[in-house]
């Protein structure tokens, strides 16, 4: 970047320094000449009323700068808001101050208002008691006719209890009774539903036994008329051999036997 010539103004100051650099350059060598100012601290204000920056990347030749240190413009803020602060304040207390004294007026008016209305609230006070004396004794009276009422009530009540727990009581005792009657009887249905349930199991037990074993004694049947038929089959085999061999050897004689059978 070329180097270029600034004029730097000191806060409050005609006088001025120049400082040929390059643009980015400038701030540090300001801070470093103005040694009461620190970098950090340091504000640079151009003629365009913009500030300093030493990314900016245009900038005009000769342009002139003034150097502020930040702890002074934050200082004279802060006296400036002071001051405006007292200000307001005190705006704020005569402002109250009036309001006040407007306030206190109205006070006293309503004092006085109120002083006239107490006095007559005192008279009515006084008028009211005596009436609240009348119904106080009146409502004696009456109170001590319902104690009596009520005292009647309560007796003639208390027989009506009396007589309605007797009743319940009954009741309760023939529930209690037929509870026990139909307990009794559950009991009984119970039993005797066990005692059928065991004479079903034992007879299906017995029936089971019995059909096992007369289905036993059918398959011994069965396999010894199986070996009868067997043997029979096997006789039957033999006798019809024997025959034919009989009638190989002898034909005649069966020729014969066979005329003589056909002739019976």
């Amino acid at each position: 970047m070329k180097k270029v010539t600034f004029r730097v103004f000191l806060k409050n100051q005609q006088n001025f320094r120049e400082y040929t650099c390059e643009y980015h350059q400038l701030k540090r060598l300001v801070a470093k000449e103005e040694i009461q100012i620190p970098y950090d601290c340091l504000l640079l204000i151009d003629q365009n009323n913009q500030v300093y920056s030493s990314n900016q990347l245009t900038m005009q030749k000769n342009i002139l700068f003034w150097a502020f240190d930040i702890r002074e413009i934050f200082s004279e803020n802060k006296i400036l808001k002071n001051k405006q602060y007292q200000e307001e304040n005190d705006n704020i207390l005569r402002l109250e101050n009036q309001t006040l004294k407007g306030k206190l007026y109205d006070l006293n008016e309503q004092i006085s208002k109120m002083s006239k209305k107490i006095s007559q609230l005192e008279i009515d006070l006084q008028v009211s008691k005596e009436a609240l004396n009348q119904k106080q004794h009146e409502f004696y009276q009456q109170n001590q006719q319902l104690n009596e009422e009520k005292l009647k009530n309560e007796n003639n009540f208390k027989v009506l209890i009396d007589e309605k727990i007797y009743q319940i009581q009954t009741i309760n005792n023939e529930k209690e009774q037929q509870k026990r009657i139909y307990e009794k009887e559950i009991q009984e249905e119970k039993e005797r539903t066990y005692q059928i349930q065991k004479e079903f199991a034992n007879a299906k037990l017995t029936y089971e036994q019995e059909s096992q074993s007369l289905q036993q004694k059918n398959r011994n049947v069965l396999q010894q008329l199986e070996k009868e038929l067997v043997k029979t089959k096997q006789e039957l085999q033999d006798f019809e051999y024997a025959q034919q061999i009989q009638m190989k050897a002898h034909p005649d004689q069966f020729l014969l036997l066979g005329i003589a059978k056909i002739v019976i």
